[in-house]
């Protein structure tokens, strides 16, 4: 990426208020909004394909090389890699819709991310690129004028780029891991099969439990508190209501497992989503908070170290926490609706009938 594009990006960062800005400073390396979902599309043999399949994801907030390729591969595919003409025509079809596309400087094109990945042995831009997924070293390219620069030393990934913004261009340009892009191209040997869905857990009352039952939901690119809870509804079920100790304990142990849990590095650990909810206007962070399913007040709490705390005033819904990066704890913290975290626990009075809906859907 040259100079001027380089400026460009930055500018566009500062000024678009997008969460592009928060991950090249350091924060979350998920997106704000979650990866809208395109067709699945087989490029056939018969047509000169390789018979592999095809998605493309809209992420309008952005999203960083390897959140992007931990999304592919926790769905069962890689970050698309390009080995010819024909094979770059038909991804680049997939994503020339603008909504994969963002404004660059001086003309240009920011387009969607794809497999490439270059190896930190050598400096000179064009040296060292292979493909994910042990797809073998680059055999064609389709560099954008000018490209690849490696500005910084620090363009050690693949994405489109068109030097000409009024036309989007199949062409390919080097860009740094933490920059957040509005796409990425998901490429699969075989059909994407819709996850299981996970177990639902009854809390018996022989155990000294309520009888009602739990089913922990992992999204590992980030759900917000209003579509885990839309999800749970339409399930017949609601985020999970805490009475005691014990009910607090029992739901814990369901999601005491990594992919449930967000890592802040040096700072701490969010956890999926409770349903509880902060109501009124009272400024005492403790105060108003409410169950969702039944508007009843928390009477039980176990709020974290220094918790709730209502940051910027905003912190109006209830999740699991730890002060302590890389590890979990069954503490409470209020957090603002719509920051995704990466899980949420539904509660369900009676047993949910027979799953035949797939999991929480990415939105």
């Amino acid at each position: 990426m040259n100079a001027r594009i380089l400026i460009g990006l930055v500018l566009w960062l500062i000024f678009s208020g997008s969460n592009v800005h928060a991950q090249s400073s350091g924060a979350l390396p998920f997106p704000a909004t979650d990866p809208e979902a395109g067709a699945v599309v087989q490029w056939k043999f018969d047509v000169g394909g390789n018979d592999r399949y095809y998605q493309a994801f809209s992420v309008p907030s952005g999203i960083t090389w390897d959140a992007a390729q931990s999304f592919a591969l926790a769905h069962g595919g890689y970050l698309a890699t390009i080995h010819s003409a024909p094979e770059n025509a038909f991804v680049f079809a997939l994503v020339y819709d603008p909504r994969f596309w963002i404004k660059g400087y001086n003309g240009t094109s920011l387009g969607p991310l794809l497999g490439g990945i270059k190896s930190s042995s050598s400096r000179i831009p064009a040296e060292g690129w292979s493909w994910v997924n042990d797809d073998g070293p680059f055999t064609y390219t389709n560099w954008a004028p000018s490209e690849p620069d490696n500005t910084r030393d620090v363009e050690n990934r693949l994405q489109f780029l068109s030097a000409d913004g009024r036309n989007r261009q199949p062409t390919w340009n080097d860009c740094p891991e933490d920059l957040a892009l509005p796409g990425f191209v998901v490429e699969y040997y075989s059909p994407p099969a819709p996850p299981s869905p996970p177990p639902v857990v009854q809390w018996a009352t022989a155990q000294g439990g309520n009888g009602h039952f739990y089913q922990a939901f992992s999204e590992p690119q980030g759900i917000t508190w209003q579509a885990a809870q839309a999800f749970a509804a339409a399930r017949g079920g609601y985020l999970a209501a805490i009475g005691s100790k014990e009910e607090n304990l029992f739901v814990f142990n369901l999601i005491n497992d990594p992919r449930f849990w967000r890592n802040i590095p040096g700072r701490y650990s969010d956890g999926p989503w409770l349903g509880g909810v902060k109501v009124g206007n009272s400024s005492k962070p403790a105060d108003g908070w409410h169950w969702v399913n039944d508007q009843s007040p928390v009477t039980y709490t176990n709020w974290a170290p220094t918790q709730p705390d209502n940051t910027d005033g905003v912190e109006d819904r209830l999740n699991y926490w730890s002060p302590t990066p890389d590890t979990r704890l069954p503490g409470w913290n209020d957090h603002p609706r719509n920051v995704p975290v990466n899980g949420f626990v539904i509660e369900y009075d009676k047993q949910p009938p027979p799953d035949d809906m797939p999991p929480a859907p990415p939105r």
